[in-house]
């Protein structure tokens, strides 16, 4: 379903667009979006910043005091288009 929803939006948009997605960050979450993405755009280069909760979540009001993975911030630029502004705090994707 994902991969089919992102098909339909990259046919609409302009080939040099630039893609940010934010999930959590639970690395199967991670996995299955970074090889989405990987095969959708194998000429964009990939970036990652990590998005941490920074103290209690939403489900400790209801008893669920687990630590929480947060979330992550994945970019996708297309080649030759500079990284400008907020984009400097994005890692590479190894």
């Amino acid at each position: 379903m994902l991969k089919e929803c992102l098909k339909a939006t990259k046919e609409r948009t302009h080939p040099r667009t630039v893609w940010y997605i934010r999930s959590d960050a639970r690395l199967q979450t991670k996995r299955i979006i970074t090889a989405v993405m990987d095969e959708l755009l194998p000429d964009h280069r990939s970036y990652e910043n990590p998005a941490p909760y920074p103290g209690s979540t939403q489900t400790a009001l209801y008893g669920d005091h687990e630590p929480k993975p947060g979330e992550i911030d994945l970019l996708y630029m297309p080649p030759r288009r500079v990284r400008k502004g907020f984009t400097r705090q994005f890692k590479p994707i190894k």
